[in-house]
């Protein structure tokens, strides 16, 4: 796509809320609780970038009219974290306009053009990608005179404080503009067409982020008892050993407990990056690996997992659908989270007091039965969970051109049962209906084929947070990066030797 300035217009809103914190919450329109208090739409005029349309609290008639505008005259509506925004238009009850309207948003194109591996940055340090100061500094730093906006009061009615806000938007509205075409002349082709195939997504996040998701409080509530109940549980059988809440819940008497007490080894250390002081470290790969030496161990990690688990998968959704104010959570979906340009979500809105809580970690949802009646699908609806089955088996297949493997990627085959069944000596048709029939001895064999079908060679490097190493050096107490984070992982498994062919 060739940036055509005569049809690419800004577009931002200001909104505000019965409370300041709804303010950023659209579905709160239908209580009366949201509005938005500014529209603003800037185009090019010849040289100069002109309102087309710049209103105080807009009607939904004016917002319509825009929409309209922007499908007969084929703009490309360009925003900045334009999920919001565009999120706020879906309130309004305007659906069917948006999903025909051509969107880009500023921020992402900055994603594509310039995104930091996130392994190599810390945390405290992650570029936030703001409209400002940071793409004004970086893009037109010879604008970058904000004097006065930082008192811009957006939840005043008083009249010369509206007219600052809309100065405020209009201004917001231009950088926007001017920045993301400068960014998308910088772009190759191909990330071009990227930008622009997750374009396409926008209203759909925007939707989601929206409506939100029903949460079945009866189950959540029943789960958090479910854990909690473990929890107890794991605490008393713990207690003759010296185990209470409070020395789980400190590093430091954990390490006393671990390695003083109970005199296990020590299998890593941390350095605190500000203290530079070395502490034993007792997270969850420590004790996953300690479980295999002394099963009290074992009993501490479900411990921890399940007062974790409870806070992350029981509390956090059944506060936020308290909170939300219609019994649904609504974690906000974040279009390319990571530097790899995965989504993530975010569960929180706000920080420290100001922080509230609007959904949960959804990126991170627990996969066992026992989690997935926490979402109640709506009426006449089914939530239904996608995954591209077998993928790396397949591109396997197709790289070799193997006749077998080919074969068992088409419907109906199994790859990882027809290997469980040369494994185990059983017929591959009925090891794979037992599978079907939740049979846990033949769930167990079809995860052996997994293994010996997606085994990694010798001398394979992986990522760790301790650098690059091969796959047999890799440690159960290293953390391995898995695009987005470095995280914890259950151990290298050695399927044996294996007849291979040779491709490349």
């Amino acid at each position: 796509m060739i940036w055509d300035v005569a049809k690419a217009v800004g577009f931002d809103f200001e909104t505000s809320g019965t409370l300041p914190e709804y303010a950023l919450q659209p579905w709160r329109l239908q209580s009366g609780d949201f509005w938005a208090t500014s529209i603003s739409v800037m185009q090019r005029q010849g040289s100069r970038l002109v309102p087309w349309m710049s209103k105080l609290f807009p009607t939904v008639d004016d917002m319509r009219t825009f929409l309209l505008e922007a499908i007969a005259n084929d703009w490309l509506v360009v925003t900045w974290n334009g999920t919001f925004d565009v999120s706020v238009l879906l309130a309004y009850g305007l659906r069917d306009l948006v999903y025909k309207v051509r969107w880009i948003d500023g921020m992402l194109l900055w994603k594509h053009l310039d995104v930091d591996p996130e392994y190599e940055v810390d945390k405290p340090r992650k570029r936030a990608y703001k409209l400002k100061p940071d793409a004004v500094n970086a893009f037109i730093p010879q604008f970058a005179d904000t004097a006065g906006e930082d008192d811009v009061d957006f939840h005043s009615r008083d009249p010369a404080e509206l007219a600052r806000l809309q100065h405020y938007n209009n201004r917001d509205t231009v950088r926007t503009l001017v920045i993301a075409q400068i960014i998308w002349s910088k772009l190759t082709d191909s990330q071009r067409r990227s930008a622009l195939l997750e374009a396409e997504a926008i209203p759909m996040v925007a939707e989601a982020n929206l409506n939100g998701m029903p949460v079945d409080t009866l189950f959540t509530a029943e789960l958090a008892a479910w854990l909690q109940r473990t929890a107890v549980e794991r605490l008393e059988e713990l207690a003759p050993h010296g185990v209470t809440e409070a020395v789980v819940r400190s590093p430091m008497k954990m390490g006393n407990l671990l390695f003083d007490q109970w005199g296990l080894p020590v299998l890593k250390e941390n350095t605190g990056k500000k203290t530079g002081k070395v502490s034993r470290a007792t997270d969850k790969e420590v004790l996953y690996e300690l479980a295999f030496m002394d099963p009290r161990c074992k009993k501490l990690k479900e411990y921890r997992e399940a007062l974790n688990n409870d806070t992350k998968f029981a509390q956090a959704p059944l506060a936020s659908a308290i909170y939300n104010g219609d019994g649904r959570t609504r974690p906000s979906g974040i279009m390319f989270g990571t530097y790899t340009g995965r989504m993530t979500y975010a569960s929180k809105q706000g920080k420290n007091k100001d922080e509230r809580q609007t959904g949960f970690a959804l990126h991170q949802e627990k996969r066992g039965r026992e989690f997935r009646g926490i979402i109640q699908a709506p009426p006449g609806y089914t939530i239904v969970e996608f995954d591209a089955a077998g993928q790396e088996f397949r591109w396997m297949a197709i790289l070799s051109g193997d006749p077998n493997m080919l074969q068992l990627c088409m419907p109906g085959e199994d790859s990882h049962g027809y290997m469980a069944s040369r494994i185990v000596g059983q017929d591959y048709r009925e090891l794979v209906a037992a599978v079907k029939a939740e049979d846990k001895d033949a769930e167990q064999a079809r995860y052996l084929g997994k293994v010996a079908n997606l085994c990694i060679a010798e001398g394979t490097l992986v990522l760790t947070d301790r650098g690059p190493c091969s796959i047999e050096q890799v440690r159960l107490s290293d953390r391995v990066w898995d695009g987005e984070q470095f995280v914890a992982h259950d151990g290298v498994s050695f399927s044996g030797v294996r007849e291979v062919i040779t491709y490349q």
